[in-house]
């Protein structure tokens, strides 16, 4: 617990600055500090909460983009972050902080919420802010072991967006895709994930990324896949996956023996969820979105400018 001297020096220096326009210097002079101590009571005040920056945009909330692909693909929401020429981490960075708002805008007492795994599902976690919520289930949409040590922070995500909600977590312990079909519909009955796939039907805000398949897939680097492997799904149409399940530009499953190899959560089943959330961003995924949402996998569509540009430029070119 901070000095409460030391709080109240926070407080009336913060109101020096920001409310009465003085400078550092000029509260230095007043509260007969150096200047260093103010810019540091400035810092420390901004990382407890007692400063907090917002930028409203004059142009409103909803921008032109946002606008143009919710009317396009009938979303109940989008939001379009800044590319900015920014690095891939970055804008991940980006939409996981937007994900995260939204997320803790519409979770409510009861939820249930299935996630996905990977880098941008995990910034996601990494931003969402605590909310005094009871009852709420969290729970993984696809089996998060992979054949080899990878980054896709799976049981990390779940972890940190059960404790943002005080929720329960379930994880699915098993791997995403296995050898047999007979071993997936087995693994599907077995006690302990029967209750996980009641959880994934019954769950109401689902959270997933869109993946593309190219070799630096989260799939390869956890060794379902070989580059081999993946050139034979471009081979058949496979624009992105979802939960691991991958599906052509009209929305179709491109790989069906594939598909029944793969555990967890159903494309069919993000059909009609109240919130079925894609949070997915960069130009070479749009192909991949524009597939999601006309198959009505995707009803929150949260990307970037990049992202959100090509879409819109892919379907104006094939209604011309």
């Amino acid at each position: 617990m901070q000095d409460i001297k030391r709080i109240e020096l926070m407080v009336k220096v913060a109101q020096l600055y920001h409310e009465y326009h003085q400078t550092q210097q000029k509260i230095a002079t007043l509260l007969n500090l150096s200047r260093p101590t103010v810019s540091r009571l400035l810092k420390e005040a901004e990382e407890e909460g007692i400063i907090r920056i917002s930028v409203v945009n004059p142009l409103g909330e909803a921008s032109e983009l946002e606008t143009a692909l919710e009317k396009r693909f009938n979303l109940k929401k989008v939001i379009v972050v800044p590319s900015l020429n920014s690095s891939p981490q970055k804008i991940k960075e980006r939409l996981g902080e937007k994900a995260a708002k939204y997320l803790h805008s519409i979770v409510r007492d009861g939820d249930i919420i299935a996630i996905s795994w990977g880098t941008t599902l995990y910034e996601v976690a990494l931003k969402v802010s605590p909310k005094r919520v009871s009852g709420v289930k969290v729970v993984q949409s696809n089996g998060a072991i992979g054949k080899k040590s990878s980054n896709d922070h799976g049981n990390e995500t779940l972890h940190l967006i059960s404790k943002a909600f005080n929720a329960t977590s379930y994880s699915l312990p098993i791997p995403a895709i296995v050898d047999d079909k007979h071993v997936a519909e087995l693994l599907k009955r077995e006690s302990l994930t029967r209750e996980i796939f009641a959880l994934l039907d019954a769950a109401n805000i689902v959270l997933f990324s869109i993946g593309i398949p190219t070799t630096n897939s989260i799939l390869v680097e956890a060794g379902y896949f070989t580059p081999e492997d993946l050139a034979e799904l471009q081979r058949k149409g496979a624009v992105g996956d979802i939960c691991s399940r991958y599906f052509d530009i009209n929305g179709e499953i491109c790989d069906p023996e594939l598909d029944a190899r793969t555990v967890g959560l159903e494309l069919d089943k993000l059909r009609g969820k109240p919130y079925s959330i894609a949070v997915a961003g960069s130009r070479e995924k749009a192909p991949g979105i524009i597939a999601a949402c006309k198959a009505g996998y995707i009803n929150v569509l949260i990307t970037d400018e990049a992202a959100a540009e090509e879409i819109l430029q892919l379907e104006n070119e094939e209604n011309e």
